[in-house]
């Protein structure tokens, strides 16, 4: 709000800014999904490495060419 003062000359609240952003607006806060705690950082890396990326597999399909899937362990 301090910025909206500072900014504008706008002495509002927290609850009129969310009212209108929220409501008006129709904007919600994004927010990043929970990591679980028993996630293996090992695995992830492991699965980055060795996963055909969407990218190359999507242009693979849409050029017609043989699809080949691999995952190593």
């Amino acid at each position: 709000m301090s910025w909206l003062n500072d900014n504008y000359g706008l002495d509002v609240s927290y609850r009129m800014v969310h009212y209108l952003v929220r409501y008006k607006l129709g904007c919600k806060l994004k927010v990043p999904r929970p990591c679980s705690v028993k996630q293996d950082p090992q695995a992830i890396e492991t699965f980055k490495k060795h996963c055909t990326s969407s990218d190359n597999l999507a242009k693979t399909i849409w050029s017609r060419q043989p699809v080949t899937l691999s995952m190593s362990r």
